[in-house]
């Protein structure tokens, strides 16, 4: 599933600019978020890209955002993830992350790391497909 996720973010970046510094990411750590309130919040400015494993991907292609929700059962429940693409000032990109995690402290920590690797690959095939 977390493949499938990276696979949509480089799709829905590869026909949109980055995101500015402000990134819309920013509302994960907004005064009383939580991640179903955000999920209520913005439900209709989200598309479904995936829903499987333990997660629910919704896409916010005007904002250039992917929002990873976990699903109930999944160990770091409840949880979201944002990301966006910044386009740097020399032409490289990176991804802004935002995370709310209200699980454990090891299953959120793990959740980190599982989407810090994805980060990384995304960025390596974004980083190919500009080099083409």
């Amino acid at each position: 599933m977390v493949r499938e996720m990276g696979a949509g973010l480089i799709a829905l970046l590869a026909h949109t600019e980055g995101a500015s510094a402000g990134s819309v990411c920013d509302r994960v750590h907004s005064a009383g978020a939580t991640p179903a309130s955000l999920l209520v919040e913005m439900s209709n400015d989200l598309t479904k890209i995936a829903d499987r494993d333990g997660y629910v991907a919704y896409v916010n292609s005007p904002k250039t955002a992917v929002w990873t929700f976990t699903k109930p059962g999944h160990e770091a429940h409840p949880s979201v993830v944002c990301r966006s693409v910044i386009a740097n000032p020399d032409g490289s990109n990176s991804i802004d992350m935002k995370v709310l995690c209200i699980g454990t402290d090891a299953a959120c920590d793990k959740l980190v790391a599982d989407f810090k690797r994805l980060n990384e690959r995304i960025i390596e095939d974004l980083t190919r497909q500009q080099s083409k």
